[in-house]
């Protein structure tokens, strides 16, 4: 669609496009000083602030008496006559829908093929509060929101640094989301950022809503249950990550901000680890990997201690699991998969209902279920031990939950078979395939196995500040 110079072509043709939206406001507008000077403002209600596109725009067009005096009247216009800080000539139909919607003021001017955009955003939004799934016990309180906006303005007040870039791109053939890539120059590994580049340029979907579809696209192992990309809603995270060589995205209408690369440490990472005392910070981290280690072998090695290798167990130990196990008509293998299941099933009902009702539900379905299958003989009091250990322990871990839920399940049917040789297979599995996982050029274990002690500091432990100044040499430039 080609843009008119007459003022009334353009108006009903951009009143047809938008029959049927009640929200696109079309404001006519004369100037007072020569009734043949006439513009038409067009702009989303409830985008744009009403006070802003009366100061901005309306007030100045009509009470000016320079402008029918002007050979450029356009130019004119836009220099001298609105007052908005950001005023940009437009000459494509879809550059000018996009910003439309974006919350700008489209603006034609009789005699003028070319429309001005109006920068009179005042977006409904959300305040910035801390996001209630990253909580943190010391630190900031501050998480990102729904509006880019203020998403990028967030991450450039704790990076007051001129190396930090923010380049654009629009993605998604009907949503045209905005979306930015931000990384340190310098700090980030160039190849890393050409690669981000080219991987967010040639996504080709109809739909981009939330940053966890760009994860999906961009995923190096596309069916591997392991992340490859982060996830965080906090500001400090993403920062932190920046001054590693990381690159982060972030896209309007989330407040999901994703960073590439991501490695299988990274899982054990939390931001309390850095706003508390060193030691405390490294027990809390290698209680989480123990709690991974839990999770996902406990049930496994239970079944085959209890089907296979009974010498294993203490003989007090393996004569009390006989007798709890006396009256159950199910197999071993079998009340754990039962009841891992429904455990996970109450732990997703707890949260898909209201935050009060679902402790409850939590709470009140785990003991009632639990003590009356044991007393129905459906399941024996050490098998229930075992998966209320193992999923408490997989909620330590929350960004790998749907990981842990699969390969818990599969190393458990692998001991169901062939006893503690299928917890030794399966967890040579597990390792084989995250060796094999490559991100962005780096080995998803890089950090796993340190090449130097002080790399070692921020690995399974977290060390004193003055040994984690060291760099990514993988993700970084060196600088």
């Amino acid at each position: 669609m080609e843009f008119s110079t007459n003022l009334q072509e353009n108006f009903q043709n951009f009143q047809k496009i938008f029959q049927g939206n009640c929200m696109i406001v079309f404001r006519y507008l004369e100037n007072a000083y020569d009734n043949n000077t006439k513009a038409v403002a067009i702009f989303g209600d409830g985008l744009v602030g009403a006070g802003l596109v009366n100061d901005y725009v309306v007030k100045p067009f009509v009470i000016n008496s320079q402008i029918y005096k002007q050979e450029n009247k356009l130019s004119f216009v836009k220099n001298s006559v609105l007052q908005s800080n950001d005023i940009v000539e437009i000459k494509d139909y879809s550059d000018c829908i996009k910003r439309l919607f974006s919350g700008d003021v489209i603006f034609f001017l009789d005699g003028y093929s070319n429309p001005l955009a109006v920068n009179a955003r005042f977006p409904a939004t959300r305040s910035i509060s801390e996001p209630e799934n990253e909580k943190a016990l010391k630190g900031p309180r501050e998480g990102f929101c729904e509006l880019i906006l203020f998403n990028t303005a967030l991450l450039m007040r704790r990076l007051k640094n001129d190396k930090l870039k923010l380049e654009n791109f629009t993605l998604g053939n009907r949503t045209n989301t905005p979306v930015v890539m931000a990384y340190i120059d310098g700090i980030c590994h160039p190849d890393l950022v050409k690669q981000v580049r080219s991987q967010l340029s040639a996504l080709n979907t109809d739909a981009i809503t939330d940053t966890n579809q760009i994860a999906e696209l961009v995923k190096a192992k596309p069916y591997s249950p392991f992340k490859t990309t982060g996830s965080t809603e906090r500001p400090d995270v993403v920062a932190n990550k920046l001054l590693e060589g990381r690159i982060a995205i972030i896209a309007d209408g989330t407040p999901q901000v994703i960073t590439i690369p991501f490695l299988f440490n990274e899982y054990f990472q939390s931001t309390d680890d850095y706003n508390i005392n060193f030691y405390f910070g490294t027990a809390s981290r290698l209680l989480r990997y123990l709690s991974f280690l839990i999770s996902v072998f406990l049930p496994a090695i239970y079944v085959a201690c209890v089907k296979f290798q009974q010498e294993i167990l203490p003989e007090k130990l393996l004569y009390s699991i006989s007798a709890s196990r006396m009256s159950v008509p199910f197999s071993a293998t079998m009340e754990l998969v039962v009841f891992l299941l429904f455990f996970e099933i109450i732990r997703e009902a707890s949260t898909r209902t209201p935050s009060v009702i679902g402790q409850t539900l939590s709470i009140a379905g785990a003991l009632i279920l639990g003590q009356t299958a044991v007393e129905a003989n459906f399941i024996s009091v050490p098998a229930i031990i075992i998966v209320a250990i193992s999923g408490l322990c997989s909620n330590v871990l929350p960004q790998m939950k749907g990981a842990v839920l699969l390969i818990r399940f599969g190393v458990l049917f692998l001991s169901s078979a062939i006893g503690i040789y299928g917890v030794i297979f399966g967890a040579a599995a597990i390792i084989i395939h995250l060796a094999d996982i490559t991100v962005s050029h780096t080995s998803y274990l890089n950090e796993m196995l340190p090449s130097t002690s002080a790399s070692l500091m921020d690995i399974y432990i977290r060390g004193p500040y003055r040994f984690l100044k060291q760099k990514k040499d993988y993700l970084s430039k060196g600088n």
